[in-house]
C-alpha cells in the first residue's frame, strides 16, 4: 500500500435532481464536481440507439487509441443552472448555499490565517454553483461556467494558473478554461476539469499517466486535453495519480496508476490513456479515494474496485495483517444493491453513501473516527453514521473527516480535521454541528 496523506472526494445531494462526480487524491480532492440531471437526460437521448461507429466498449471503431474526442457545438453540456446546496470536505470544508454564497471553514483566509467556523468567502465574481475542496485548494465553479480557485499552488501547481506561485490567498480565475467548466476535481498532485464540450482537461503532475496525455513524468502547468476518451464525458474525478470519468454511454474510463487495480480493467498495470472499467455500462457518478474508486449505478447500486486493505470496497474483505489486498474489477458493496442517491470517497481509504431516505452509511478505514459511528475500528461493510438517519441532502468524506449538509441548511462534521466547531473534541467520533450555518 502506498503511504502518505490523501485528498477529499465529492458529494451527492437530494435537494434537487443532480449528480455529483468526484475522486479524491493524495491529501487533500479530491475531488469532484456538480452535474445537472439534464446532462444525463441529454446523454440518454444520444445513446438510446446502438451506434455502429463504435466498438462494444464504446470506443470509436477503427479509430487510433489516441484519437481526440470529437464533440460538436450541438453536443455541448448544459450551462450551469441556479446554485444547488452541496458540501465538500478534506481536512476542512465548504458549503454552497442556495443563494450562491460559498462558506468555508479551515480553509485559508485572505490574511493568511485559517477560518475556524463557516465564513463567507469574499472576492468571488458572482454566485457559486459547485465546489470541491482538494489538497489545501478550493475549486469553485461560478454560474458563468468559469473556475475560480485558491490555496497552496507550490509543489505541483494544482491551481492551473500556468506557474508555481506558493500560497494564493484570494479567489483567482483559471484563464485557460474560459467559461467552459462543468466541474473540477483536484488532488495534491494533479487536477482535472470537465468541460461543457464533453472533453476533459488536466494539469499538474503527470506521474503514472494521471493526466491522460501520454506523459508519465513532469509537470503540466495549465489545463491540457485528455486523449482517447471513448465518448464525451459527463463527469470526472481524481485520485492519487488516478483519474476517472463517467461517459455519456454510462461506461466509466480511468487512467493513471494501476498498482492496486484502481483502473478497474482487470489488471494492475498503469495506463497513460483511458481504459474502460470492466462490467459497468449504467454509471451515473464515480468517486475515487486514495487508491480505490466506486461507481453509483442508475438502479441505485454501488460497485467499487481497487485497494481494499481497510475494507474500503465495502464487500466484506479487510486485511488481517500487513498484506495489501485489492480487486482489479468492480465488486458489489454489501447491502447497497439499490436505494443509494450519492456516493463519496476519501483519504484515508474511506467511502460513504447517501441513501434516498436521507441517511448516511460509511465504510473502510476509521483510525481517526472518519466513519462517524462512534468507534475507531475499520469497517469492511457499510455502517450507519451516528445521528444521520434522515434529512441529509449532501455528503462528503475527505482526509480523516466526513461532513454532511442537512435539509435545514446546517452541516455536521466528524473525524479529525477542522470540523467547523473550535470546541469540538479531536477526533470527534460522532457528528458535531458546524458553527456559522445555516
Amino acid at each position: 500500500m502506498r503511504g502518505g496523506l490523501r485528498t477529499c472526494l465529492l458529494v451527492g445531494l437530494l435537494a434537487a435532481p443532480a449528480l455529483m462526480v468526484a475522486c479524491g487524491a493524495r491529501t487533500g480532492l479530491g475531488t469532484g464536481g456538480l452535474l445537472d440531471a439534464a446532462v444525463i437526460d441529454a446523454a440518454e437521448e444520444e445513446t438510446a440507439e446502438p451506434d455502429a461507429s463504435r466498438d462494444a466498449d464504446g470506443s470509436p471503431a477503427d479509430a487510433p487509441e489516441d484519437a481526440p474526442i470529437d464533440v460538436t457545438e450541438d453536443d455541448a453540456l448544459p450551462d450551469a443552472g441556479p446554485p444547488v446546496p452541496m458540501i465538500s470536505t478534506n481536512l476542512w470544508g465548504c458549503v454552497v448555499q442556495a443563494s450562491g454564497t460559498l462558506k468555508c471553514w479551515g480553509a485559508p483566509s485572505a490574511d493568511g490565517g485559517s477560518l475556524l467556523t463557516a465564513t463567507a468567502i469574499q472576492g468571488l465574481p458572482g454566485p457559486v454553483v459547485g465546489v470541491t475542496v482538494g489538497d489545501f485548494v478550493v475549486y469553485a465553479r461560478m454560474q458563468d461556467d468559469s473556475l475560480q480557485d485558491w490555496g497552496d499552488n507550490y509543489e505541483f501547481a494544482p491551481l492551473g494558473l500556468g506557474y508555481n506561485s506558493g500560497i494564493v490567498s484570494a479567489p483567482t480565475p483559471v484563464p485557460s478554461l474560459g467559461h467552459e467548466l462543468v466541474s473540477a476535481a483536484g488532488s495534491a498532485y494533479h487536477a482535472c476539469a470537465l468541460l461543457t464540450t464533453g472533453g476533459v482537461a488536466c494539469w499538474g503532475s503527470a506521474s503514472s499517466g494521471a493526466l491522460g496525455n501520454g506523459q508519465t513524468q513532469g509537470l503540466v502547468m495549465s489545463p491540457g486535453p485528455v486523449v482517447g476518451l471513448a465518448t464525451k464525458a459527463v463527469g470526472v474525478g481524481t485520485g492519487f495519480s488516478l483519474t476517472c470519468a463517467v461517459l455519456a454511454s454510462g461506461a466509466v474510463q480511468c487512467w493513471g496508476a494501476g498498482w492496486a487495480g484502481q483502473l478497474g480493467n482487470g489488471s494492475d498495470a498503469d495506463h497513460v490513456l483511458p481504459v474502460t472499467v470492466a462490467g459497468i455500462n449504467n454509471a451515473t457518478s464515480v468517486v475515487c479515494g486514495e487508491d480505490h474508486a466506486c461507481a453509483l449505478l442508475a438502479n441505485g447500486a454501488v460497485k467499487c474496485w481497487g485497494e481494499q486493505t481497510y475494507g474500503q470496497l465495502g464487500d466484506g474483505v479487510i486485511a488481517t495483517g500487513l498484506e495489501d489486498l485489492y480487486s482489479t474489477v468492480p465488486v458489489d458493496v454489501v447491502g447497497l444493491q439499490s436505494g443509494v442517491a450519492a456516493i463519496a470517497a476519501g483519504h484515508e481509504q474511506s467511502t460513504c453513501a447517501l441513501l434516498s431516505s436521507g441517511a448516511v452509511k460509511c465504510w473502510g478505514r476509521n483510525e481517526w473516527g472518519q466513519l462517524g459511528d462512534g468507534t475507531t475500528g475499520s469497517r469492511p461493510t457499510p455502517t450507519d453514521v451516528t445521528g444521520l438517519q434522515s434529512n441529509v441532502i449532501s455528503v462528503s468524506i475527505g482526509l480523516r473527516q466526513g461532513c454532511a449538509l442537512m435539509s435545514n441548511g446546517g452541516a455536521k462534521c466528524w473525524g479529525s480535521g477542522v470540523l467547523g466547531d473550535p470546541n469540538a473534541p479531536k477526533p470527534s467520533l460522532t457528528p458535531v454541528d458546524v458553527v456559522g450555518l445555516p
